[in-house]
């Protein structure tokens, strides 16, 4: 017969053991409720791409892409780029991105996809010398510490002909000019004062950028979108007739973005390798 000492010890055993099943299974529906809460998280970088658009920055540099391509896509977001990539154009594409959330939506494209930070990620454990057709920083360098640094460390994973292609916003856009001289620098959710981009660029500067990365810029386009139908909303008639003409005036008043495809320069190789 069991005393009630055996009885207890017993009983208190069992409802130990089944607390800690309690706990654990608590535990495994609570990761996995994370888990899908995780997944169906919203990035805002992500969007549906025509391709044979005429004025998106995305579509013009993937029509810059040739079919077969062995591809580096650096800020993949969550692969709306990779997608077209890969299943259009055949393309066997890599990618770095730093959301985690963002990249896991993008392995549906790719089955190299890295989490990592651009400030500071090391090629040479991923990557071979000379191993990318394309490398590709779609509305990407905007938001690095330091760009041309990345573009120093990325150049080597350029094959001897390879092509960088990259879009980047245009500080110089009238309706930002228009929104300073009326004390203003707003930041928003997307567009060309993104409230997480780091470097602002005009026209010379992406010029400056690319020829201290040892790079040849070969084609350089944008997109353009008139001042009303920014983010901004600008009305330029708010100024004085000849303030708003000067403004429409300017050189790239109404370019939005800037389109680069750039090469390795002739100097950057001797026989064949690079320096």
């Amino acid at each position: 017969m069991f005393n009630s000492s055996d009885i207890k010890e017993t009983f208190d055993s069992n409802v130990s053991d089944i607390i800690g099943e309690i706990q654990k299974y608590k535990l495994l529906i609570e990761t996995e409720y994370y888990k899908l809460m995780q997944q169906s998280k919203q990035t805002k970088y992500d969007f549906n791409i025509d391709i044979n658009a005429e004025n998106n920055s995305h579509a013009m540099i993937l029509r810059m892409v040739e079919k077969n391509k062995k591809v580096l896509e650096l800020g993949c977001a969550t692969g709306y780029m990779t997608n077209i990539l890969t299943n259009l154009l055949g393309c066997e594409v890599s990618c770095v991105e730093y959301d985690v959330v963002a990249a896991e939506k993008a392995r549906r494209y790719s089955n190299n996809v890295i989490v990592g930070d651009l400030n500071n990620f090391d090629f040479s454990q991923h990557f071979q010398k000379g191993e990318f057709d394309v490398i590709i920083f779609a509305d990407v360098l905007e938001h690095l510490y330091d760009p041309l640094d990345v573009l120093k460390r990325v150049k080597p994973y350029l094959s001897a002909n390879g092509e960088i292609l990259v879009s980047i916003p245009n500080i110089a856009h009238c309706s930002v000019i228009a929104e300073l001289l009326q004390g203003r620098f707003p930041y928003k959710e997307l567009g060309l004062l993104d409230n997480t981009h780091i470097r602002f660029f005009t026209r010379s500067g992406v010029v400056k950028l690319f020829q201290e990365a040892g790079l040849m810029i070969k084609e350089m386009n944008r997109t353009v979108c008139p001042p009303e139908q920014t983010e901004f909303r600008t009305n330029l008639n708010v100024f004085p007739q000849q303030v708003a003409d000067y403004l429409r005036s300017l050189p790239d008043a109404d370019t939005y973005q800037f389109i680069v495809r750039a090469g390795l320069s002739k100097d950057e190789f001797t026989g064949g390798l690079l320096k």
